[in-house]
């Protein structure tokens, strides 16, 4: 079924090359002799050829998350006055991130140590009488409520005064704050939040079509070992991080049917991957096993060669094109497989093989008007 697709869009794209070169020839009939030579030059988009792809992979878009992360207040409400927290520094645990004005909290806290002292005392004086039978039980007992709601308000009053201090729960970077020196704020009001340093998460949502091959009742330690996680950044030119399986929802979400899974991944050092960013998160594909290897290309480089049968246009050192032919298996989006013919590092036409001829010189466009083209050199699997 998919190489009978690949015919006929083979098939299509043929006699858009016929038809381009009739356009050609139209055009050249009222063009001026000699015109067509002074630029022989032609612009076209070009596309590195990736490293080989195994298709005993897939592929799952990613979000990094922070492993840990809060939103932080002080439990108390006041004035803020000192705030050394900012945006993008890294704290320790224990770290004094900000500190309200604790004078009105000192004194409360003071108040209610001079009431549980003296309601201590009174307590341990009734224990004597009332041994001694000098002083009836309901008045001791009454002194004794009194020492236990004094100790309870003191403890209180103790909280809120260390409440004062807002210290990081953890090792971690602050991400944003929301608050500046010197203001009043209201207790539980978030003023920063502190993403974990230790730990990154990396959460996709994996088709329940791929679910089966999976084995979700194993230990994740188990699904770790099977799958073999590995996250990408392109960015990195595709260097892989080693990830471990942490989470795996068995049930699917009832709008995407989609299953979410959540990968750790220890921070790399000489790195800074940061929340928000996104990656890949590559896993074995048991199913595959024994499918070709290949390099996926964008669709509109590969091309028939006048006999339905798919090639691609090899530019070489001199930027000069050559027509080659490839074998292909399969197509995903706007990426097709190609599984021979074409080698790592060599340089294609991506777009504007119908105007080539075998030896036209060419030239990278970079530009269309004033839009910029972006480089379209995905080297995994869309």
């Amino acid at each position: 079924m998919t190489n009978l697709l690949i015919k006929k869009m083979l098939q299509l794209l043929s006699c858009g090359v016929f038809l381009g070169a009739g356009m050609r020839c139209v055009a050249t009939e009222h063009q001026p002799r000699g015109q067509e030579t002074l630029n022989p030059i032609r612009p076209v988009k070009l596309f590195t050829v990736p490293p080989l792809q195994d298709r005993n992979y897939r592929y799952y878009p990613a979000k990094v998350k922070s492993a840990q992360r809060v939103q932080l207040a002080f439990q108390v409400g006041g004035q803020i006055i000192r705030f050394p927290a900012q945006a993008g520094l890294q704290v320790k645990k224990g770290q004094l991130l900000g500190t309200l004005d604790a004078r009105d909290y000192s004194s409360n806290y003071k108040s209610a140590v001079a009431r549980y002292n003296e309601a201590q005392a009174d307590f341990k004086r009734y224990s004597g009488l009332v041994n001694k039978q000098a002083v009836s039980q309901s008045a001791y007992e009454e002194k004794h409520r009194a020492y236990q709601v004094a100790e309870a308000d003191m403890e209180i009053k103790r909280k809120a005064l260390a409440d004062t201090q807002l210290l990081a729960p953890f090792n971690g970077v602050i991400a944003v704050t929301y608050v500046d020196n010197y203001q009043n704020v209201e207790a539980k009001q978030e003023v920063l939040f502190l993403q974990g340093s230790d730990y990154l998460e990396l959460y996709i949502s994996v088709p329940e079509k791929d679910i089966i091959t999976i084995p979700t009742t194993s230990s994740r330690r188990k699904i770790t070992a099977a799958i073999q996680p590995v996250a990408i950044f392109t960015t990195l030119k595709n260097k892989t991080f080693p990830l471990t399986l942490k989470e795996f929802e068995t049930k699917a979400d009832a709008s995407t049917q989609t299953f979410k899974a959540v990968f750790l991944m220890t921070p790399p050092k000489g790195y800074s991957i940061m929340p928000g960013m996104t990656a890949l998160v590559r896993v074995v594909d048991s199913s595959a096993t024994g499918t070709p290897s290949g390099y996926w290309l964008p669709v509109t480089a590969v091309t028939d060669n006048g006999r339905a049968e798919p090639c691609v246009w090899v530019v070489d050192r001199q930027m000069t094109v050559h027509r080659r032919n490839v074998t292909t298996d399969g197509m995903k989006t706007d990426r097709i497989m190609v599984t021979g013919g074409i080698a790592t590092g060599e340089i294609v036409v991506a777009a504007g093989t119908e105007f080539l001829t075998e030896g036209m010189k060419v030239k990278k466009l970079t530009h269309i008007g004033d839009h910029k083209l972006d480089d379209d050199n995905r080297g995994v699997e869309p």
